[in-house]
């Protein structure tokens, strides 16, 4: 299956290899993955249709783990179950 046919839970066990990631861990690579958005050209080896799927997944995940949205520091992120925006 295409990363892009998955269910975000999906998405993350895929990068990941488990769908038991911390809150942490996925804050950190949030803040990493947004500096790669913001300097593509410096970063040749990334997927970036990937990339925008696993910050998508990542955000997803966290709204629903903490019952809030992810801090405003965080990247931007078009969901479709949150109208949610950071920046």
């Amino acid at each position: 299956m295409a990363l892009k046919e998955m269910p975000f839970p999906e998405i993350l066990k895929a990068h990941y290899g488990t769908d038991a990631v911390s809150v942490e861990k996925l804050t950190a690579d949030l803040d990493t993955w947004s500096e790669w958005v913001y300097s593509s050209e410096d970063h040749p080896e990334v997927d970036f249709d990937e990339l925008g799927l696993r910050i998508q997944a990542a955000c997803t995940y966290l709204i629903w783990k903490e019952g809030k949205k992810p801090l405003p520091s965080e990247p931007r992120c078009d969901i479709p179950t949150g109208d949610y925006y950071a920046r």
